[in-house]
């Protein structure tokens, strides 16, 4: 396997463009090099056609699981979490190729996965019939435990997001799509897969649209995130987790003009007894912004709202967010550059009032380049990891690449970035983060247009200089779980 690396220095500064801070492209065979953090491994799944991992989940074992599609096949693999050695893999080709994936992945406590997508169920000449998906596989064998397959429809019905609740339960959010798309959330037994409940998400006047995200809070309750009513608002609502009603739904409208400024929220994130939402929103006509919203868990009340707009004419928009131990809300995502080029931004607010702590945004080499950040987590230490995508040009080719930053979470100091080019004529992109216990930092998405899944392993000073003589612990031990 051919590997481009583009290696950067360690400390860029925030809130800066720094192209000019890309080492020369280096090209190497097999082994990845070693910047500021060590590459533990790197696995392909060469050998299947084109492919990527869309989401990623490590299990109480410290083991990989990645979700995505590779051939057209719903694909989900296990791999060791010390030696990316693959354990399981199962790909699912549907009654069809070509519009099988999976687009989100958990695993419960006893260490089974689930994953949700969607699988074509029926191919009648150039007609394809496809359904909303949930699977179910033991998480020792891979074998498959139950599937659930509804909605059927040539309009491609898609689960988007899954979660698992105290009790083992599933929680699936997506749309159904029939003669329109309507934002449905499904919770299943987890031992059998019986459907338990259902619930459509309005948001406006109308059920129109689809969820991006789910999460199961404190009371056991379900809290969906995503697009609703005609237009498109940006969209969170808190359903009950035995019944499915809606308790409350907060919705930001659209500013009203078709294609202009519609919005969604693309992520979302439980902070003890309230929710924090990350996605695209508007204050004004035609102005999309990256936007971050706390609300009050019980009623769905706005506590704050923060909204980043650079460039009134790119597609600006927070594409994943997550909280630290000391409530800080993080969120990654796209914001304009002064030219027609986009950033991959990364964003810390304080989770009492909203106020912006830090901000970074990083860019690849190529001219104009149109870079975003499409994943977020932080790790125990606070630190965070941030993944996507950002454009490099190594000679006369430009490509997309598979780019993964971290960052300082108390100072937003960039801390390391590693850049995987692709071949020629392919692209690529990091696409799912996720941190482990020792904070080793687990991306998956693709390279050179293969699903690719890589683990980076750090061994950072127990202490750090906080810039005012005093040092504080950089250390994982003792501290909390990483989210």
């Amino acid at each position: 396997m051919l590997t481009n690396v583009l290696p950067v220095e360690r400390g860029s500064h925030r809130e800066a463009r720094p192209r000019s801070s890309l080492l020369a492209l280096v090209l190497v065979v097999g082994l990845i090099l070693v910047g500021a953090e060590a590459w533990a491994w790197q696995t392909t799944l060469s050998g299947t056609g084109s492919g990527a991992f869309y989401a990623a989940a490590v299990d109480s074992a410290g083991n990989v699981i990645a979700a995505g599609a590779t051939s057209g096949y719903f694909t989900v693999v296990k791999l060791d979490g010390a030696t990316g050695t693959e354990l399981w893999r199962q790909t699912i080709k549907g009654a069809s190729s070509g519009s099988n994936f999976a687009q989100a992945v958990a695993v419960d406590e006893a260490g089974n996965v689930v994953a949700a997508g969607s699988l074509t169920v029926l191919a009648v000449g150039e007609t394809r019939i496809h359904a909303w998906t949930v699977i179910k596989f033991d998480g020792a064998s891979g074998t498959e435990l139950w599937r659930e397959t509804t909605d059927t429809s040539d309009r491609t019905p898609v689960a988007r997001a899954v979660a698992i609740d105290g009790a083992g339960n599933v929680l699936a959010a997506g749309l159904r799509a029939g003669g329109f798309q309507i934002f449905m959330v499904r919770k299943y037994d987890g031992a059998s897969g019986a459907l338990v409940w259902e619930g459509q998400v309005s948001g406006g006047t109308n059920p129109v649209g689809q969820g991006k995200a789910v999460a199961v809070d404190g009371a056991g309750n379900v809290v969906a995130a995503g697009v609703a009513n005609t237009g498109g608002n940006f969209v969170v609502a808190t359903l009950d987790g035995s019944s499915g009603g809606e308790l409350w739904v907060h919705s930001i409208p659209c500013c009203g003009i078709a294609n202009a400024c519609c919005g969604v929220a693309n992520a979302l994130a439980i902070d003890g007894a309230n929710v924090v939402a990350a996605g695209r929103a508007t204050n004004k006509p035609q102005t999309n912004n990256f936007a971050v919203v706390k609300l009050d868990g019980a009623s769905g009340a706005e506590l704050w709202r923060q909204a980043i707009s650079l460039n009134a004419s790119a597609p600006e928009a927070a594409n994943a967010v997550a909280v630290d131990e000391d409530g800080g809300v993080v969120a990654a995502g796209v914001t304009g550059a002064p030219g027609p080029g986009t950033n991959f931004t990364v964003v810390k607010f304080n989770g009492a009032d909203g106020a912006e702590l830090w901000r970074l945004t990083v860019n690849g080499t190529a001219s104009n380049s149109l870079d975003q950040a499409l994943a977020v987590a932080v790790d125990r230490r606070g630190d965070v990891a941030a993944a996507g995508t950002t454009q490099n040009t190594s000679g006369s080719i430009t490509s997309s690449d598979f780019t993964v930053v971290k960052v300082d979470g108390e100072s937003g100091e960039e801390l390391w970035r590693q850049v995987i080019g692709s071949a020629p004529g392919t692209n690529g992109g990091a696409l799912a983060v996720r941190v482990d216990a020792a904070c080793s930092v687990i991306v998956a998405g693709t390279v050179s247009n293969l699903a690719t899944v890589v683990k980076l392993e750090e061994a950072p000073p127990r202490h750090a200089s906080k810039g005012d003589g005093s040092e504080h612990d950089r250390s994982c031990a003792g501290r909390k779980s990483p989210k």
